[in-house]
């Protein structure tokens, strides 16, 4: 076994410990992700926002991993979602832009209407 596999065993150990820890959740599904185990990341991912629906965070990273996935209209739907969120102010959603927010047609159109939309700057 690897030191990354360890390493993600210890992780996902912990996980279960505790399965409400939505940072711990995220750094479980970002080593998958990076290891190319997307099925594997959209369950942790999927589990992490139901157990704690409000943390954009567990959200962004389930829209980049559809969208890695090339599913994006299911990337689009959350991007939505987080777009309609009225506990975030605008500058708590531009801090969740990812940069590759225009990087591919999928990206566009799940950022161009989510919360890293670009806004006309305010009319005088």
């Amino acid at each position: 076994m690897s030191e990354a596999d360890e390493m993600l065993a210890s992780l996902r150990e912990a996980l279960g410990v505790s399965p409400e820890n939505a940072v711990l959740r995220r750094q479980v599904a970002a080593m998958l992700m990076s290891r190319g185990r997307w099925a594997d990341a959209e369950a942790t991912l999927r589990d992490g926002v139901k157990r704690t629906p409000d943390d954009a965070g567990l959200q962004l990273q389930l829209a980049q991993c559809f969208d890695a996935q090339g599913k994006a209209s299911e990337a689009l739907v959350v991007g939505e979602a987080l777009a309609e969120r009225k506990d975030l102010e605008p500058k708590q959603r531009a801090r969740r832009c990812p940069p590759w927010r225009a990087a591919s047609p999928t990206r566009r159109v799940v950022w161009a209407r989510g919360p890293c939309a670009r806004r006309a700057p305010p009319q005088p």
